[in-house]
């Protein structure tokens, strides 16, 4: 008998604990996000002398630009969230960039 109100009382417990949704909630539910990065052009234009190869081995670091971006996030619930991000870079590809 013990053993099943101590499985019961198991069972139950994390739904009637909610040491996760304290007043200190509040505190948490705004994120503000910054970043940084690069951008390249993988297309007709630009990428590595040679015919055009897939990815890394056709990036160009002559056509690597700067990028910034800002995010916004609200937590709603604890499952889930709105956001809104806004980034900002500077694409650029060039044919002078490769003898093909």
């Amino acid at each position: 008998m013990n053993k099943k109100i101590l499985l019961f009382v198991s069972l139950l417990l994390p739904y009637l604990v909610e040491a996760q949704f304290s007043r200190k909630r509040n505190r948490y539910r705004y994120e503000i996000v910054y970043s940084a990065g690069a951008t390249n052009f993988l297309g007709d234009l630009g990428g590595s002398s040679g015919t055009g190869t897939n990815f890394l081995r056709d990036v160009n670091a002559k056509a690597t630009r700067p990028l910034i971006g800002a995010a916004f996030r609200y937590k709603n619930s604890p499952y889930f969230a709105l956001k809104a991000s806004l980034f900002v870079g500077m694409l650029h590809g060039s044919d002078e960039y490769t003898k093909e």
